[in-house]
């Protein structure tokens, strides 16, 4: 099991700003850091948008349309960053990197989300389909996996996923996928 979210809640899109993949950041690094306060919070999400003006990246579009993974990849390693110096913590960020081929499937993916959770990380994950959504995943069962969301959701069950694309069901890609945790 990953770290528990006890008594904590997420917070929400618009407690903030709008975007789902800086509050991924935001609540992934507050599971990480039980002193994390909503001061240090918002800290850290401001540092996160200077970091976005200084990447000139069109805030506009990204606000309306999402982050890409390439965008969340960066700004992942700058909240690692702003961590380290606000709290004296290392962050470790490992990118899931699997590429569904032919043969493998869903259950690989869940697979390797299982092994990296069950290690005590939480697990950045970007939805695609049914739900364009960056989100963060805190423990995982055969069946579900238990979030820790911007947006309210609680639980991705499995059998609403799949590898492929779909508008009926959530999006899974390994490409997309960032876990992370403390280092000891």
């Amino acid at each position: 099991m990953g770290p528990r979210s006890g008594a904590r809640r997420p917070l929400q899109q618009g407690s903030l700003d709008g975007l789902c993949g800086v509050y991924s950041i935001v609540n992934a690094m507050r599971l990480v850091c039980r002193k994390m306060n909503l001061e240090a919070a918002e800290e850290l999400f401001g540092f996160l948008m200077k970091s976005t003006d200084s990447q000139c990246w069109e805030m506009r579009r990204a606000a309306r349309s999402g982050l890409s993974s390439r965008q969340l990849s960066r700004l992942v390693e700058r909240a690692a960053i702003y961590m380290h110096r606000k709290f004296g913590i290392r962050i470790s960020i490992i990118r899931a990197n699997y590429r569904r081929q032919r043969g493998e499937s869903l259950s690989r993916l869940w697979a390797i989300l299982g092994r990296e959770i069950c290690k005590g990380s939480v697990a950045l994950i970007g939805l695609f389909g049914r739900q364009d959504h960056w989100t963060v995943g805190t423990a995982i069962s055969a069946k579900r996996i238990d979030l820790f969301d911007s947006d309210g959701m609680r639980t991705l069950l499995r059998s609403s996923c799949t590898t492929r694309p779909s508008r009926t069901q959530y999006g899974l890609s390994g490409r997309d996928i960032f876990f992370i945790g403390r280092e000891a």
